[in-house]
């Protein structure tokens, strides 16, 4: 099966694990094989011949990670569009890091397509849609790095805003009245620094620059979006 065909089973298989079958462990096991994918597609321009044994293990586990966030942004962002206005931004980021970014063009289109649709029919588009969409996204930055260590670190980090966005929204509930507010500056603080880290430690010469670029993101990210939560929280309470 050529690679190109990987490609498509491993995104397909991501929209198939939000729906069926019911049992979590199930869906994070089909999770686990779409990212066994990403990695085999993936292989020849990315992994072959090359030092980037952890690479193949932090995609794997992103994959996973990636079919629980998608899960809960569905529960909690319940406005049309901000999802892939998320996603985009971390295109972007991929698109500003990776050597290799042919890939981005269709991704892009489809990602605009998605939320032009969503914002014309105020309503979103399945949850499959958006799980499909997120794997695609692993893929564009794993395959875009072409090898290169710092572009790998740029791509799989410029990935991790969604996981960041869902594990610090979730706790607010469904989007309304300053929840909008919440959820919007969350995924514009995960976005600058996905969009931080692919301009610096991305393009960076050496891979040791691309992780303290990572780290100090990380951590910035971390407090500030811990600041704002807490701030929401208190002004729910008032």
């Amino acid at each position: 099966m050529a690679d190109e065909d990987l490609r498509v089973v491993a995104v397909a298989l991501a929209a198939l694990a939000v729906v069926w079958p019911q049992m979590k462990s199930a869906r994070l096991f089909i999770f686990t094989i779409s990212g066994l994918l990403v990695v085999i597609s993936t292989w020849s321009v990315t992994f072959s011949n090359r030092n980037l044994d952890w690479a193949i293990v932090v995609v794997v586990l992103m994959a996973v990670a990636l079919g629980w966030a998608v899960t809960v942004l569905y529960e909690v962002f319940t406005t049309p569009t901000l999802t892939w206005v998320l996603f985009a931004s971390c295109l972007g980021a991929v698109y500003v890091c990776v050597p290799e970014n042919d890939q981005i063009n269709e991704i892009g289109l489809l990602y605009i397509s998605a939320g032009v649709i969503e914002l014309l029919t105020r309503q979103r588009l399945p949850m499959p849609v958006w799980s499909a969409a997120s794997m695609a996204l692993l893929w564009a930055a794993v395959y875009g790095a072409s090898g290169q260590s710092r572009a790998v670190i740029g791509g799989l980090f410029a990935v991790s805003p969604i996981i960041a966005v869902a594990a610090f929204g979730r706790r607010a509930g469904s989007l309304n009245g300053t929840r909008v507010a919440f959820r919007r500056l969350i995924v514009a603080i995960w976005a600058i620094a996905a969009w931080v880290v692919a301009r610096t430690g991305g393009i960076a010469q050496t891979a040791s620059a691309a992780w303290v670029a990572v780290a100090i993101a990380t951590l910035l990210g971390v407090v500030l979006s811990v600041v704002i939560q807490r701030a929401y929280k208190d002004k729910v309470k008032a």
